[in-house]
């Protein structure tokens, strides 16, 4: 009788002990209705949860109420402030088993601590949300985790991982047959193959994503492609396209009610790339109003090149020191390194987890082993039979030590594959730090043009110092004008008596007008006098002919050549002497030179050579490029310098 009670209570311990981790927890009834519907009306579950009294509630009850009240202020986006409540929730499900609400709440837990700017920790509770949801039907939740913790690798710059997790996030809003889901995703998947500079791929993602925003009519997905998309078609070049997806949300029905910053820097570094500065420095001003101190950043580097491009170094110098301002203060905000750490921690949290409980697992083994043992022990001494027990116990021995061997076994190969995983992750880590290696390069050559800029400052700030003694000077010479301009005022009227003494000179000067144009028609003739060959002139004879040229009032009936013959006639090596310090001077270019040296002002030799201004424009950069690359030529130095050959 004391054999079966000692029995019945070793078997009611071992009883207690695998139950007392299958315990179905029940939450309130209230709590559960308002699960069911806070993904549609979130609004209405927050005020819902808002007028809850949970000062009675049991454990779990506060646990759920704290991680469906965050989830409702996370889906009305109520910027969170701190992650006391939800952590209470992750501690709760952590030890009662429930793994569907222990995903959700590391998710909202992540949520909290991207809000807080802790990006590294953030990712760090999505890995684990990752791994706990995995293999759940909960597709929702595993999208969200995916498409946020893609989002940080995007932020950091990590394209590859990046990519992963943002199409692992479109296979669950595809499982989940989620419209609104899937177009986010293949939009986040252009983002990841952007970083990969595949914009072929990147383009046709987002325009897959805009189709179905579309198809749906749902103008935040809409809004979030096209933006991004014209982001993208800046980078290789297609600025017309770019402009053409902004004009397109700039038509959508909540354009106005939004924050639209980042849609003008994008208007104005587009209306930048393509020249057209007046509509760029509109754009670009507006965008430095944003509140996202990104769209700040990128605007004063855009206005930077713009007035660089302009020559105002001075607005450019003041731009460049608010954009490198901004970029530190981004700088500040994330850790490249922390993040990608973020996995190799997790797995070894992991590593551990799974070695506590393959001991726990041991330890609760052996417990039963010795509860057995102590059983059949107390039995074989009740019956005497000494020389059984102690072979039995010997052959119990022999089977867990087998069994440990197999659970060593097991154990040895499970490190394995884990060290495996710790290698390629450092695999990784060494190619980041190459990345950075990289970067801190880019910041070297960036340091170096800032100084090249500062020196640029100090020599405008001198030529500043030069123009101030210049206003002085003018100054000086204003005040003489203004007693000039007394002195003037009288002469007006004296000059006014003489105008009535013109108007008879007028007649005269009509008569000298008539006997002009007689002169003209003289100077015509003689130039088609001109026709025997100009080399056979002298080299006096040539510049009376080149002068009676200049006095010809219509110069687009003279041959050019002819011009050059006769320059050749007064100097024949010109061409040649030139030609040989500026090789690099075409036919055309010898040709201005030429005309140039023989006198002639640029209106001139457009006359001359039938050109319009903007043709004679171009041919004069030319040829001054091709004088000297590098040089600024001033007003009138090129003139001097064809001269002096």
């Amino acid at each position: 009788m004391k054999t079966h009670g000692l029995i019945s209570c070793l078997l009611i311990t071992i009883l207690t002990i695998f139950l007392a981790g299958c315990t179905n927890v029940k939450y309130a009834p209230e709590l559960l209705e308002v699960e069911t519907f806070i993904r549609a009306k979130p609004d209405s579950a927050l005020r819902l949860l808002q007028q809850f009294n949970t000062m009675y509630y049991p454990k779990q009850d506060k646990a759920l109420y704290y991680m469906l009240l965050t989830q409702a202020e996370d889906k009305c986006y109520v910027k969170h402030q701190s992650d006391s409540l939800i952590s209470i929730s992750v501690d709760y499900f952590r030890h009662s088993g429930d793994d569907l609400h222990l995903a959700r709440a590391l998710y909202l837990n992540g949520r909290v601590k991207y809000d807080e700017g802790d990006h590294a920790h953030a990712a760090e509770l999505y890995v684990k949300a990752r791994d706990v949801a995995e293999g759940g039907a909960d597709y929702n939740i595993q999208y969200l985790i995916c498409s946020h913790l893609g989002s940080i690798y995007y932020e950091n710059h990590l394209a590859d991982k990046s990519l992963e997790s943002y199409t692992k996030a479109e296979r669950f809003a595809e499982l989940s047959r989620d419209s609104i889901s899937m177009s986010y995703a293949n939009s986040y998947i252009g983002r990841a193959y952007v970083l990969q500079e595949e914009f072929g791929k990147s383009i046709a993602a987002y325009l897959q994503g805009i189709e179905i925003a579309e198809q749906i009519s749902q103008t935040r997905c809409l809004r979030l492609g096209l933006s991004e998309l014209s982001a993208v078609y800046r980078q290789v070049s297609c600025y017309q396209k770019s402009l053409e997806c902004l004009r397109r949300i700039q038509q959508l029905p909540d354009y106005e009610s939004n924050d639209n910053s980042s849609i003008h820097f994008k208007i104005g570094d587009s209306y930048r790339l393509m020249g057209k500065t007046d509509s760029a420095v509109v754009y670009l001003e507006k965008a430095l109003h944003s509140s996202s101190i990104n769209t700040r950043s990128a605007a004063q580097e855009s206005l930077t090149y713009l007035y660089e491009g302009l020559e105002n170094y001075e607005e450019s110098m003041k731009y460049n020191k608010m954009y490198l301002a901004s970029r530190d203060s981004i700088r500040k905000i994330g850790n490249l390194q922390q993040v990608a750490k973020v996995e190799v921690q997790h797995l070894n949290e992991k590593m551990g987890i799974k070695q506590f409980k393959t001991t726990r697992a041991l330890f609760l083994l052996l417990l039963i082993l010795i509860l057995i043992t102590t059983v059949f022990v107390v039995l074989y001494r009740r019956i005497g039979k000494k020389k059984r027990e102690s072979d039995f116990a010997r052959e119990q021995s022999r089977n867990q030590i087998e069994s440990l061997k197999i659970v060593m076994a097991e154990k040895e190969m499970d490190i394995q594959r884990s060290r495996d995983k710790i290698s390629q992750l450092r695999k990784q880590m060494s190619l980041l730090n190459i990345n950075i290696e990289k970067e801190k390069s880019k910041l070297e050559r960036l340091t170096q043009d800032n100084e090249k800029l500062q020196e640029e400052k100090d020599g405008i700030s001198e030529q500043l110092e030069a123009n101030k003694q210049d206003i002085d000077a003018l100054n000086c010479s204003l005040k003489s004008i203004e007693s000039e301009k007394k002195r003037y005022l009288e002469e007006i009227e004296q000059l006014k008596q003489k105008v009535i003494e013109k108007e008879t000179v007028i007649a005269e000067s009509q008569d000298r007008l008539s006997e002009q144009l007689k002169e003209l028609e003289k100077y015509q003739q003689e130039w088609s006098e001109l026709s025997v060959p100009i080399k056979t002139f002298t080299s006096e004879e040539a510049k009376v002919i080149l002068k009676r040229i200049k006095k010809m009032s219509n110069l687009a009936d003279i041959d050019a050549e002819n011009i050059i013959a006769l320059l050749q006639s007064i100097d024949c090596q010109y061409t040649e002497r030139i030609w040989r310090k500026n090789p690099n001077l075409k036919k055309g270019d010898l040709k201005i030179c030429c005309l140039l040296k023989a006198g002639f002002s640029q209106k001139e030799i457009m006359e001359l050579l039938d050109l319009k201004e903007d043709a004679m424009n171009k041919r004069m950069q030319r040829l001054k490029s091709r004088l000297s690359l590098k040089k600024k030529w001033s007003k009138n130095e090129l003139e001097q310098y064809i001269s002096s050959f």
